[in-house]
Order: C-alpha cells, then structure tokens, then sequence
C-alpha cells in the first residue's frame, strides 16, 4: 500500500493526540513514559501500552515530546521503517513497523 506522506504525517499528530506522555527519567534511562492511551487508538494498534517508555527511535534518544514527535515525522517523510525502542516493565523491547500502519 503506498500512503501520501500528508496522511502519514497528520496520523502522527493524531496518535499525540490520543496519547498522554511525560519525560521520564530513572536509573539512568530517558525517554517519555506513556500514562494513558485512548480506546482504540493508532497506539494501541502498534503495540504500545501504558506503563512503557519509549527510549528511543530509529536509535535516536528521546528525551521529550518534540524530538518524539521530530523524528516520528523525520523517518516516515524518509520512508523508512520505525522502530521504537521502549522499556517495558524493566525490559527493553523492540517494536517494528513501517508506515503502512499509518493509514
């Protein structure tokens, strides 16, 4: 499925929307810890829950909701599949995607 980069960009917006973040910072660790999600939402759908934090993505850092957002938008302009790295009660886990998802 080829999806113009518009829509691609506003279901990033859309899945900021449905999302509650805040920075995260603990044993040495950064990133944004998500504390809640919308039902039924594009977060849900790729696999992310309350309670993880994202670390990084594409194996840039996050430490706040711009450079989320920055290279969320950065790598699905690019074309590139994402990966987010997140800690997910004390484990580090990997999710994959490619913007396909993003519909």
């Amino acid at each position: 499925i080829n999806l113009k980069r518009l829509n691609l960009n506003r279901n990033v917006f859309s899945l900021m929307k449905d999302i509650v973040i805040r920075p995260y910072r603990k044993n040495g660790k950064k990133g944004l810890i998500i504390e809640s999600i919308s039902d039924t939402t594009l977060a849900e759908e790729l696999g992310l829950k309350e309670g993880d934090i994202i670390i990084s993505v594409n194996g840039m850092p996050i430490i706040n909701e711009a450079t989320f957002i920055n290279r969320l938008i950065s790598t699905v302009n690019s074309g590139e599949p994402i990966e987010l790295v997140i800690l997910r009660n004390g484990k580090e886990e990997r999710i994959r995607y490619n913007g396909a998802v993003f519909r």
